[in-house]
C-alpha cells in the first residue's frame, strides 16, 4: 500500500501502535512477522484545532461587531427621534415669515 506521507498519520498494527517513515515522500511501515496482520491508519489532521480556533475567534469577533453596530445605529436613531422631537415643539428652523426681505 503507497500513502503520502504527513505528520498527521497514526498506524497500529495488530492494536500495537507502530511508527510510520518516510521514504520518497511517501508512507513505510515495518511489519516485524510474516503473516496476517490488522492494520489501523488514522489520519488526524494537524491544523484542524488551531484553524477551528481561528474560526471560532472570528465569528465570535464577527458576533461582537455586530451588536456593537446595532447598538451604535440604534442609540444615533434614539438620539435623532429625540431631536425631531425637540425640534418640532420649539420654533422651526426656517420659517419665511420670519424673514424681513427689503
Amino acid at each position: 500500500m503507497t500513502l503520502p506521507y504527513d505528520t498527521g498519520w497514526q498506524v497500529t498494527v495488530d492494536g500495537k501502535p507502530v511508527k510510520a517513515h518516510k521514504y520518497l515522500e511517501m508512507m513505510k511501515i515495518n511489519l516485524n512477522s510474516a503473516g496476517k496482520h490488522h492494520v489501523d491508519l488514522v489520519y488526524d489532521f494537524p491544523q484542524l484545532r488551531q484553524g477551528l480556533k481561528v474560526s471560532l475567534a472570528a465569528g465570535v469577533g464577527l458576533i461582537i461587531l455586530l451588536i456593537v453596530q446595532a447598538f451604535t445605529v440604534w442609540g444615533w436613531r434614539i438620539r435623532n427621534r429625540r431631536l425631531e422631537r425637540v425640534a418640532a415643539a420649539n420654533a422651526p428652523l426656517f420659517d419665511p415669515h420670519h424673514f424681513d426681505y427689503r
